[in-house]
């Protein structure tokens, strides 16, 4: 019995020993409670001007954000490929037709029992082409005849381009015409005089319909409906891309110019193309995207 009062002393004792040391604690508990109570009083109840602020700003930029895709997506979709269809297939079927004349060239000109007929097919083919481009060039002028032209625009980089690109073009030709027409009389010859001249022909009456048409525009519901003349816009369009090919893959190439080299002398024929041929390549390149822009905006109402 002597030993359970030990034990219960030392049970009281460790009982009352963690009361004292809650009294330390508890002012500092208290001082820390009144000193947030007297912070939260001293803030307003209204929210800070400056997170007003920026969630308006975001908020309007959000709104701001989905307006530009929505704007974004509508301008993608605007694009109007009507009255299109004919010239597109039309101008494809000619692609077709000078690509496989391009591969059959290669072809032919490197055995010599076939050399004369690659050269036939190439002028002939290109003649065909020179032709057919001026054809619609004339029907695309009749049809657009009645739209207007603005008079606020003035000679800008695209016109000083196409008229600088014209003139390669023009030399390469005369130097094409010239050797033919002082050979001796071949079949060769002739050909090239009349792939040149209807070369010619066609860029001269082409450039004028790209300077006028590159101001027209519609005047009335009437046109923008109908687009007069658009189909034969995108049959040019092709076919100066199917004349960039073949200026690219088959003027530049010695097989092409057997007669002008023969003429001039290979040095003197590797001068003139490297002068003129790049400027005839542009042309035809530059014809493309004039015509791609008058395609997408000529049948527009705009301020005159």
């Amino acid at each position: 019995m002597s030993l359970g009062r030990p034990h219960g002393s030392c049970s009281r004792e460790g009982q009352q020993l963690p009361v004292p040391l809650h009294y330390p604690v508890q002012p500092d508990m208290r001082q820390h409670t009144l000193r947030n109570v007297e912070s939260r009083r001293a803030e307003p109840l209204l929210p800070r001007h400056e997170d007003t602020i920026s969630s308006d700003l975001n908020g309007i930029n959000g709104n701001d954000g989905e307006e530009d895709n929505d704007l974004a997506i509508h301008q993608r979709m605007s694009v109007d490929c009507s009255e299109s269809s004919k010239g597109m297939f039309l101008g494809f079927l000619l692609f077709v037709i000078a690509v496989v004349t391009l591969v059959g060239f290669h072809v032919l000109v490197n055995s010599p029992a076939t050399a004369a007929a690659a050269f036939v097919l190439s002028h002939v083919t290109e003649c065909l082409i020179y032709i057919l481009t001026l054809v619609a060039t004339v029907a695309a002028s009749w049809r657009m005849r009645k739209l207007h032209l603005r008079r606020n625009v003035s000679v800008g980089v695209e016109q000083t381009l196409a008229l600088i690109s014209l003139t390669g073009l023009t030399a390469f030709a005369c130097f094409n015409i010239a050797a033919a027409r002082l050979s001796p009389p071949h079949e060769l010859a002739r050909l090239t005089i009349a792939s040149n001249v209807l070369m010619l022909l066609q860029a001269f009456v082409q450039e004028v319909f790209l300077l006028a048409t590159m101001r027209a525009m519609a005047v009335n519901g009437h046109e923008v409906r109908l687009k007069p003349g658009r189909e034969w816009v995108m049959f040019l369009l092709v076919s100066n891309f199917t004349l960039w090919v073949l200026n690219t893959f088959k003027t530049q190439s010695v097989e092409h110019s057997i007669l002008q080299a023969r003429f001039y002398g290979p040095s003197a024929w590797a001068i003139f193309c490297h002068i003129s041929v790049p400027l005839g390549i542009y042309f035809r390149f530059h014809s493309t995207v004039c015509l791609s822009g008058i395609w997408k905006n000529a049948w527009k109402i705009r301020p005159m």
